[in-house]
């Protein structure tokens, strides 16, 4: 019998604000012409992690951020909120807080799939 995925709590518009973006520090970047290449270790997982080394299975994946994703990227310190980073956003290509905010939060959400961002909740100080 199938199983559902428990679902996972929606996050509200507050606690998103709140959250602060890390680096992993894992990977590794190269400057080039255009931009900034990333690469960042694969894990693989059950069948794939036993057969990886007999299959040569890629070890890394890499990608090349540029523009305003680079410069999102950069500005991930590891002190600024999301809140902040679509504020600083916003600021700096003169959009709206709510533009900043969609943009910030999706290119994110890349980021973290990617393994290149994870995200944290602070507890208040």
């Amino acid at each position: 019998m199938w199983r559902r995925k428990p679902e996972r709590p929606a996050i509200d518009f507050a606690l998103q604000l709140e959250m602060v973006p890390l680096r992993n520090a894992k990977v590794a970047r190269e400057d080039v012409a255009d931009g900034a290449r990333l690469t960042v270790d694969l894990r693989h997982r059950g069948l794939a992690a036993a057969l990886a080394r007999p299959l040569r299975l890629r070890r890394n994946k890499s990608y090349v951020l540029q523009g305003a994703g680079l410069e999102l990227f950069d500005a991930i310190d590891g002190r600024r909120t999301v809140g902040d980073l679509a504020d600083w956003l916003a600021e700096r290509h003169r959009l709206t807080f709510f533009e900043s905010r969609a943009l910030v939060v999706e290119y994110l959400s890349g980021l973290i799939r990617r393994g290149l961002v994870a995200v944290a909740r602070v507890a208040p100080e």
